[in-house]
């Protein structure tokens, strides 16, 4: 961009990314280099000898002839277009001409020199009329462009002899593009649109005037799904702005297409010097293709933009930082801004290497308190083997012949003989899964080799079983993947949060070592242990493993100043990210703002940050900051990324609105990382998990945990749901529990409500049994909605109350659904709370109080109360009940009631309560004593279900079997509080590919068993009788399943 904006506004300035892929013409602009290897004959000869002698009888006898002449060494043009064409049809190109670009150029040329590699391109062109032929072609414009003035003329000269037909006068032009008059001639006399539009390509990449565009230009842009940057950076370079109208036109005939497909026209017309280009894209600037390069050009052109467009009417945001805040004096500046470390200087500060260091050999083993009892249990796929001649399961084991059940040798199998030969064993990843855990726990030490191994090709899978080892190779690889979030950034945070401080003499070695790739990542991983642990302790354990000299060292690194950790490269700001696009930033405490050029400091401290590891200058920028202003900017900057198509290049634009943005950023992010998946924007939406994890805060991480809980793409729930777990793992919680603590209170009051003063009137907020906000006069009136400020209404409170209203809205709506599924999954699970939990999270809680009261809840005296309009609580007759605060209180399943059902049901009519999801109407379903005792379900087998609603019961926990052959799944399961599964296998089986491919599904066995059916049905199995189900999850299957078939 910076050539464009110092070049004139009328001199168009094609980017390097685009020039390398011109097909040049002779004098102008450089093409990308063509070299052509001389042995391309040889290989195109070898290719053709393999050629099947069916592909020869499909050619006419001629062309065949001349193909043959040609391999034979006569410079016959046809036939090496025959023969090309012969080699695109066979496999494995089946027409793709485009891939044999390199070969048949390069022999062509090899053999008889670029004038021939241009006649026979005008054969195949002729014999093959797609745009496959266009890197042909433009390999061997190229060469022309780039050839000696002899050889030019030559296949001028040549060229000539073959304008006979309107088609190969276009493919001559194409390649010659300097002889105008050709050009002109096919102009005024070009391919049929409609028969020969698949010439045109040729004909507009010869175009080098706008007198020629306009001879043309009444056929409009003929078959432009063909366009290709190639092709438009070929336009552009020839004709110029004058080929404007053609562009938008395309544009606008493409609209159907993928962005891919469409937006190289607006990035061609960006980059067009003329008011034609711009106003073009003015038209457009609606469409979010456009608007980000509209901005780009008024960038190039500012000039043009300003004549074109009113100041403002200029996209950018132009002009945002005049009539603002006064900028800051220098000694007000945060001290990374007021003087930046990457403009000093000198090298990065560094105390001298000591070498010799070896950290200790001995490998120890941590566990975690009952870990050892846990791996070393077996289920049901760790089988004894099916002999008891242990000297031949450990040969074979020996060999590396093990596999299937013959592995129990590792859990079964004399250990005596088995331990000493771990160190060789190469488990697939597969049965690492299975098997390593048992082994680790049962040889400890004798297995580090194979732990290491896997961990070291699976970290972010199996390398947990890795964990309790303490060994120094070990050290350095966790050491590795600190900075590698997709390669196991989190199992080695909690290989060192296991081990701490014992980890500190495995890493000094390499930590005060030689300086490289190694010393850096034990330094960051020891920064990390003095983070956790403090700098005095880590040096303390420095000096007794490895003396006064290490130690030293190692404390003189850790003092560094954490502003002179820097990268080698700072990489360069983006020019979308422009400070003058972007609002000020208000210092705190103070009436002035960050000037622009302090702005731009951070930026680049912005780029060299990542999740992993914030520059640490972020922090104390953040801090001397406004809140909410940092947060403001924060947010347009990302929009700016955005607008610009969010490179993947400057990633850390959306990262960054973790580190600097607020509980608002959360709420605007949120709905966009729903949507990214459905945009192609998976890994976008996956990155926006973590930074709604690093806004934190209560509202950040409700909204983390809706889409853990609800969100339509199985992959981002996925995710989100790790998400929610490691937050709740470092808060020592469950999910469930966390969920409890995520519900905002939203500002209201004691009682539930909200008060929204417009001055001379007031305003009640309430909530219906969905939490959907109502309002109310001071009277108690119900009013359809909240009225808009008026006249008479307080200038400031008014329009504050009314934001405010709508804010909560939007919040509420975001949480309501979720609470309610929330505490209905409850009520089936058979959740339990303390009764301060109960008190704190439902009872006394502002929002979800108002559901809270509208459910029964169960003491374990088995005493059902309700919680009253007032807060207190009462039983089934209406009198007032005591809580005792050791109490275990849950939400009673409409068969625990016992006979007060009918009091509970006829009191909340009375009253007209409305619950938020039925428990006193609930349907529920028991089982006969000969139902209990059997292993089947007979009542529901043989029921047929849409296979759309099979896929619907994963919404209420049920999961498909694994895709076996033909990627047909045969079951259904449903895991159960108790830790059993219900299977259902499914006849004939879903098409992972096609749910509705093979129709309807009937429940042919409903079986219940001890681990879930995810593969193949296993019809030998007798499963459990199911009786030794509890009768609520009964009831609720049934019910599903029930659901599902009508």
């Amino acid at each position: 961009m910076e050539d464009q904006l110092q070049a004139g506004e009328d001199e168009l300035v094609i980017p390097e990314g685009w020039r390398r892929q011109l097909y040049a013409r002779r004098g102008g602009r450089p093409g990308p280099k063509i070299k052509a290897v001389p042995s391309g004959g040889a290989e195109l000869r070898e290719r053709a000898m393999q050629l099947e002698p069916a592909h020869w009888e499909a050619v006419e006898p001629a062309s065949a002839k001349a193909a043959r002449d040609y391999l034979d060494g006569d410079a016959n043009a046809l036939g090496a277009a025959v023969l090309g064409k012969m080699l695109a049809d066979a496999p494995p190109h089946h027409g793709a001409v485009g891939e044999l670009a390199v070969p048949l150029t390069d022999a062509w040329a090899a053999d008889h020199g670029a004038p021939f590699a241009a006649c026979a391109f005008v054969e195949l062109a002729t014999l093959f009329d797609h745009s496959g032929i266009g890197t042909i072609g433009g390999r061997i414009r190229n060469m022309l462009a780039r050839a000696g003035d002899a050889e030019y003329a030559d296949a001028v000269e040549r060229l000539a002899a073959y304008r006979d037909t309107p088609t190969r006068r276009v493919s001559v032009s194409f390649l010659v593009p300097t002889r105008e008059d050709w050009v002109d001639e096919c102009c005024a006399a070009p391919p049929d649109p409609v028969t020969e539009s698949k010439s045109w390509w040729l004909l507009y990449s010869a175009l080098g005037s706008r007198r020629q565009v306009e001879m043309i230009a009444h056929h409009g842009p003929v078959l432009s799904y063909w366009w290709d940057r190639p092709f438009l950076v070929t336009m552009m370079d020839g004709a110029g702005a004058a080929i404007a109208p053609l562009l938008a036109e395309a544009f606008d005939e493409n609209q159907g297409f993928s962005a891919q497909r469409t937006k190289p026209f607006v990035e061609a017309l960006s980059m067009l010097p003329g008011d034609e280009a711009l106003q073009a894209l003015l038209d457009r600037a609606d469409n979010k293709l456009v608007k980000p390069l509209l901005v780009a050009a008024t960038k190039r052109f500012p000039e043009r933009a300003r004549r074109l467009l009113p100041s403002e009417a200029l996209p950018g945001g132009a002009g945002r930082r005049e009539d603002g805040l006064p900028d800051a004096p220098p000694a007000a500046l945060p001290r990374p801004l007021a003087d930046p470390p990457w403009q000093r200087a000198g090298e990065r500060p560094h105390p001298a290497p000591v070498e010799g260091l070896t950290p200790p050999a001995a490998t120890r083993m941590r566990w975690l308190p009952g870990e050892r009892d846990a791996w070393s249990k077996t289920d049901h796929r760790h089988r004894e083997p099916s002999t008891d001649d242990w000297d031949a399961l450990v040969d074979e084991f020996r060999r590396g012949r093990a596999g299937g059940y013959g592995l129990g040798v590792l859990t079964y199998g004399p250990e005596e003989e088995v331990r000493p030969l771990l160190g060789a064993w190469k488990p697939q990843l597969w049965e690492a899964e299975m098997w390593l855990r048992p082994t680790v726990a049962r040889f400890e030490a004798d297995a580090l080799p194979v732990a290491l191994r896997i961990a070291e090709a699976d970290m972010k899978g199996l390398g947990d079983r890795a964990l309790p080892f303490l060994d120094a190779e070990l050290a350095r690889l966790m050491a590795e993947r600190l900075n590698r979030p997709k390669k196991g950034r989190d199992v080695a945070l909690a290989w060192f949060d296991r081990h701490g401080l014992d980890a500190v003499p495995l890493l000094v070695p390499a930590a005060v070592g030689k300086p490289g790739k190694p010393q850096r990542e034990a330094e960051d991983a020891l920064r990390l242990l003095a983070d956790a642990h403090g700098t005095d302790k880590v040096v303390d354990e420095a000096a007794r493993a490895h003396g006064d000299q290490a130690a030293a060292a190692l404390h003189a690194t850790l003092a560094i100043d954490p502003l002179d950790l820097l990268p080698d490269r700072i990489p360069p700001v983006p020019d979308w990210a422009d400070v003058q696009d972007l609002p000020q930033i208000k210092l705190r405490s103070r009436n002035d703002a960050l000037p622009a050029d302090a702005t731009q400091h951070l930026l680049p401290m912005l780029a060299i940050s990542s999740p992993m590891q914030v520059y640490a200058g972020v922090g104390i920028v953040k801090e001397a900051c406004d809140r909410a202003s940092i947060a403001s900017f924060s947010w347009e900057l990302f929009q700016l990324w955005r607008q610009h198509g969010a490179p993947a290049k400057d990633g850390w634009a959306l990262a960054q609105l973790g580190w600097l943005g607020d509980d608002e950023t959360a709420r605007r992010l949120a709905p966009l990382i729903r949507a990214w998946p459905g945009e192609g924007g998976h890994a976008k939406a996956v990155t926006g998990l973590d930074v709604l994890t690093a806004i934190g805060g209560e509202v950040a991480l409700m909204h983390l945990y809706g889409i853990a809980q609800k969100v339509k793409f199985k992959g981002l729930k996925a995710r989100a749901q790790e998400k929610v777990q490691q937050v709740a793992d470092n808060l020592g919680l469950t999910s469930d529990e966390l969920g409890d603590r995520l519900v905002p209170d939203f500002g209201l009051d004691a009682t539930g409500g909200l008060v929204l003063d417009y001055g001379p009137r007031r305003f009640l907020v309430a909530f219906d049994e969905h939490l959907k906000p109502f309002v109310t006069d001071e009277d108690g009136t119900h009013r359809k909605s909240l009225p808009k400020p008026g006249a008479k209404d307080d200038k400031e409170l008014a329009p504050a109350a009314h934001q405010r209203f709508a804010a909560l809205k939007k919040d509420v709506r975001t949480v309501a659904a979720d609470q309610i599924r929330r505490l209905e999954s409850a009520m089936i699970a058979q959740r339990r709370w303390t009764a301060p939990e109960f008190r704190r999270f439902f009872a006394e809680h502002p929002l979800v109080s108002h559901i809270a009261r509208r459910l029964i809840w169960l003491a374990e005296d088995a005493t059902t109360f309700r919680i009253a309009e007032d807060g207190t609580l009462a039983n089934a007759d209406d009198e007032a009940l005591k809580l005792q605060d050791n109490a275990t209180i849950r939400i009673p399943h409409p068969l625990e009631f016992h006979d007060t059902l009918t009091a509970w049901t006829t009191l909340f009519a009375d009253y007209e309560i409305l619950q938020p999801f039925p428990q006193l109407g609930r349907t529920v379903h028991t089982l006969t004593a000969a139902e209990r005792a059997a292993r089947q379900l007979d009542r529901l087998q043989g029921l047929t279900v849409p296979a759309m609603a099979v896929l619907g019961l994963e919404r209420r926990g049920w999961r498909r079997g694994g895709a076996m052959d033909a990627g047909l799944q045969w079951s259904i399961y449903r895991e159960t509080p108790g830790g059993l599964y219900v299977n259902v296998k499914l006849d004939p089986g879903m098409a992972i590919g096609d749910l509705e491919d093979r129709g309807p599904q009937q429940l042919q066995v409903i079986r219940l068993d001890d681990h879930p059916e995810d593969g193949y049905w296993n019809g030998t199995r007798i499963g459990r009788p199911f009786g030794d189900l509890d009768p609520i999850t009964t009831s609720e299957l049934i019910t599903e399943l029930t659901e599902a078939a009508s």
